[in-house]
Protein backbone atom coordinates (compact mmCIF):
# COMPACT_ATOMS: atom_id res chain seq x y z
CA UNK A 1 0.00 0.00 0.00
CA UNK A 2 1.93 3.37 -0.82
CA UNK A 3 1.76 5.79 1.52
CA UNK A 4 -0.99 8.15 0.10
CA UNK A 5 -3.46 5.33 0.26
CA UNK A 6 -2.57 4.96 4.10
CA UNK A 7 -3.07 8.70 4.94
CA UNK A 8 -6.55 8.28 2.94
CA UNK A 9 -7.52 4.82 5.34
CA UNK A 10 -6.60 7.51 8.60
CA UNK A 11 -10.22 8.74 7.83
CA UNK A 12 -11.62 5.43 8.61
CA UNK A 13 -9.61 4.92 12.46
CA UNK A 14 -10.46 5.72 15.53
CA UNK A 15 -7.53 6.32 17.79
CA UNK A 16 -6.77 6.32 21.37
CA UNK A 17 -3.42 7.93 22.65
CA UNK A 18 -2.68 6.96 26.46
CA UNK A 19 0.03 8.66 27.58
CA UNK A 20 1.72 11.83 29.41
CA UNK A 21 -0.78 14.61 28.75
CA UNK A 22 2.26 18.27 28.69
CA UNK A 23 1.46 21.58 28.46
CA UNK A 24 4.64 22.64 26.43
CA UNK A 25 5.33 26.34 27.24
CA UNK A 26 8.04 28.51 24.89
CA UNK A 27 9.10 32.15 26.28
CA UNK A 28 10.25 33.93 23.38
CA UNK A 29 13.05 36.46 24.34
CA UNK A 30 16.14 38.05 23.60
CA UNK A 31 19.57 37.86 25.56
CA UNK A 32 20.35 41.26 26.54
CA UNK A 33 23.50 41.25 29.03
CA UNK A 34 25.32 38.73 31.39
CA UNK A 35 23.69 39.46 35.10
CA UNK A 36 25.39 41.06 37.70
CA UNK A 37 24.40 38.56 40.17
CA UNK A 38 25.42 35.35 38.25
CA UNK A 39 27.22 34.34 35.19
CA UNK A 40 24.03 33.83 33.60
CA UNK A 41 21.89 35.27 30.71
CA UNK A 42 19.57 37.73 31.11
CA UNK A 43 16.44 37.66 28.76
CA UNK A 44 14.05 40.11 28.18
CA UNK A 45 10.64 38.14 27.73
CA UNK A 46 8.67 38.68 24.77
CA UNK A 47 6.23 36.82 23.13
CA UNK A 48 4.98 33.11 25.17
CA UNK A 49 2.97 30.77 23.82
CA UNK A 50 1.45 26.89 24.62
CA UNK A 51 0.71 24.34 22.95
CA UNK A 52 0.12 20.42 23.99
CA UNK A 53 3.03 18.50 24.15
CA UNK A 54 3.77 14.45 25.02
CA UNK A 55 0.39 12.47 24.13
CA UNK A 56 -1.50 15.26 23.57
CA UNK A 57 0.68 16.42 21.00
CA UNK A 58 0.81 12.77 19.33
CA UNK A 59 -3.07 12.97 19.60
CA UNK A 60 -3.06 16.05 18.02
CA UNK A 61 -0.61 14.76 14.85
CA UNK A 62 -3.13 11.31 14.51
CA UNK A 63 -6.06 13.76 14.09
CA UNK A 64 -3.96 15.98 11.77
CA UNK A 65 -3.71 12.83 9.42
CA UNK A 66 -7.77 12.57 9.53
CA UNK A 67 -7.99 10.17 11.99
CA UNK A 68 -10.84 10.25 15.23
CA UNK A 69 -8.53 10.51 18.26
CA UNK A 70 -9.09 10.47 21.78
CA UNK A 71 -6.36 11.30 24.52
CA UNK A 72 -6.72 9.83 27.90
CA UNK A 73 -4.12 10.98 30.89
CA UNK A 74 -4.19 12.63 33.52
CA UNK A 75 -3.72 16.63 34.67
CA UNK A 76 -4.32 18.79 37.46
CA UNK A 77 -6.85 20.87 38.46
CA UNK A 78 -5.71 24.06 37.68
CA UNK A 79 -5.06 27.03 35.12
CA UNK A 80 -3.23 24.83 33.11
CA UNK A 81 -5.49 22.42 32.51
CA UNK A 82 -8.13 24.34 31.39
CA UNK A 83 -5.39 25.36 28.37
CA UNK A 84 -4.47 22.16 27.62
CA UNK A 85 -8.44 20.92 27.56
CA UNK A 86 -9.19 23.65 25.34
CA UNK A 87 -6.36 23.33 23.12
CA UNK A 88 -7.12 19.62 22.30
CA UNK A 89 -11.22 20.65 21.99
CA UNK A 90 -10.40 23.10 19.07
CA UNK A 91 -7.74 20.63 17.69
CA UNK A 92 -10.57 18.25 17.43
CA UNK A 93 -9.41 15.36 19.53
CA UNK A 94 -11.57 14.13 22.11
CA UNK A 95 -10.67 14.80 25.62
CA UNK A 96 -13.49 12.59 27.00
CA UNK A 97 -10.70 10.52 28.77
CA UNK A 98 -8.87 13.23 30.68
CA UNK A 99 -8.70 12.81 34.10
CA UNK A 100 -8.04 16.03 36.86
CA UNK A 101 -6.55 15.15 39.81
CA UNK A 102 -6.13 18.39 42.27
CA UNK A 103 -3.35 16.72 44.44
CA UNK A 104 -0.65 16.81 41.19
CA UNK A 105 -0.26 20.05 38.53
CA UNK A 106 -0.75 19.78 35.27
CA UNK A 107 2.82 18.90 33.75
CA UNK A 108 4.52 21.76 32.35
CA UNK A 109 7.54 22.40 30.05
CA UNK A 110 8.49 25.83 29.82
CA UNK A 111 11.23 26.20 26.79
CA UNK A 112 13.37 29.65 27.00
CA UNK A 113 14.34 30.58 23.84
CA UNK A 114 16.84 33.52 23.24
CA UNK A 115 16.74 35.22 20.36
CA UNK A 116 14.80 33.23 18.41
CA UNK A 117 16.14 30.07 17.93
CA UNK A 118 18.21 28.82 21.21
CA UNK A 119 17.27 26.90 23.84
CA UNK A 120 19.08 28.59 26.94
CA UNK A 121 16.61 26.62 29.15
CA UNK A 122 14.06 24.24 30.02
CA UNK A 123 12.11 23.84 33.03
CA UNK A 124 9.89 21.42 33.68
CA UNK A 125 6.72 21.68 36.44
CA UNK A 126 5.95 17.52 36.96
CA UNK A 127 4.73 15.18 39.19
CA UNK A 128 5.97 11.70 38.52
CA UNK A 129 4.70 9.63 40.64
CA UNK A 130 1.52 6.98 39.37
CA UNK A 131 -1.50 8.28 39.43
CA UNK A 132 -4.05 6.98 42.85
CA UNK A 133 -5.63 3.53 42.13
CA UNK A 134 -8.45 5.46 42.02
CA UNK A 135 -7.80 7.10 38.85
CA UNK A 136 -6.17 4.41 37.17
CA UNK A 137 -9.54 2.32 37.74
CA UNK A 138 -11.33 4.74 36.35
CA UNK A 139 -8.84 5.02 33.54
CA UNK A 140 -9.09 1.11 32.92
CA UNK A 141 -12.73 1.12 32.65
CA UNK A 142 -13.00 4.35 30.45
CA UNK A 143 -10.72 2.07 28.36
CA UNK A 144 -12.52 -0.84 27.53
CA UNK A 145 -15.83 1.09 27.87
CA UNK A 146 -14.59 2.83 25.03
CA UNK A 147 -12.35 -0.09 22.89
Amino acid sequence: MKASQMIQEFANLRTLVVGDLILDEYIFGNATRISSEAPVMVIKQGRVTSVPGGAANVAMNIMALGARTGAIGVIGKDALAVVLEDALKMSGVDPLWVFNDAGRPTTRKTRIISNHSHQVLRLDLEVDTPASDEIAETMYVAIEEHS
